[in-house]
């Protein structure tokens, strides 16, 4: 099942926006468990030029945000969060953006850079890092789509299949397994989706999926068959797999450890 949550202005009905010049964010100044996080109020950024400020309504919080807490990175960040969806309600000088003001947004946000992430009211993003959030969806709902979907799509144009061959998905329930699936039916690609018994009738709606027992499906991605030309592991791609990266791009992802001896 997907593991991440979502934080809402709707979670807090008492706490009141500060001046315009200030906003609250959840910080950290120390890496640990939950306890380290403290909700302060800090200056609120203005949009410049080439970007938009969002009024954050919901920010997720992912496997990446729990590692990164824990200290993971390679320093403490101030401000997790990468994902957010909200109103835009600044955009800065000379930006040239098809987004305008009032609109409902959702965007990717990278917790590393100096400004920090999405547990903030207020997110200062490039204006291409942010897109309108898909119509009939919720501020929290929008907010699950960027990091995952991003990640998913990423997996699939680095994979460069033709429509017809066969991708193999682990962990198919997951937040971005259930992305890998619906965006390789899409593209035409025949997905075989592994998932706990409990999870499967969570899974074949996504698609025409197989329904493989957990053991069948390892077995499968240990010793994949002529029709099983690359296997897919739901983790975000290195950066090194990236489509514009050469060569590198070309690899296979993940590779298969080597299968057991099976004396049967």
């Amino acid at each position: 099942m997907d593991t991440s949550k979502v934080a809402s202005s709707e979670d807090s009905p008492g706490v009141e926006d500060g001046s315009p010049d200030t906003m609250r964010a959840v910080v950290m100044k120390e890496a640990g468990d939950a306890e380290v996080l403290r909700v302060a109020e800090l200056p609120a950024p203005h949009a410049g030029a080439g970007e938009v400020r969002i009024s954050v309504n919901a920010a997720t919080v992912n496997a990446g945000d729990l590692l990164l807490r824990q200290g993971g990175g390679p320093s403490v960040v101030e401000i997790l969060g990468m994902d957010a969806a909200g109103i835009i309600d600044e955009i800065g000088p000379g930006t040239t953006t098809d987004l305008k003001l009032g609109d409902r947004v959702m965007a990717f946000v990278q917790p590393l850079r100096p400004a920090g992430g999405a547990y903030a009211q207020k997110v200062v993003l490039p204006a291409n890092w942010v897109v309108q959030a898909p119509q009939g969806t919720s501020d929290v709902e929008a907010s699950t789509l960027p990091m995952n979907g991003l990640t998913a799509m990423l997996a699939i144009d680095t994979l460069a299949l033709s429509p017809g061959e066969t991708v193999a998905v682990t962990g198919a329930a997951g937040g971005l397994g259930g992305y890998v699936v619906q965006l390789a039916h899409i593209a035409g690609l025949r997905v075989i989706a592994d998932a706990a018994p409990a999870d499967v009738d969570l899974v074949h709606p996504l698609q025409q999926a197989h329904r493989r027992h957990p053991r069948r499906g390892l077995r499968l991605l240990r010793r994949p068959d002529r029709h099983v030309r690359r296997r897919l592991h739901p983790r975000p791609l290195p950066p090194a797999a990236r489509p514009r990266d050469g060569p590198a791009a070309r690899r296979r992802l993940h590779p298969a450890p080597a299968a057991p001896h099976d004396p049967h």
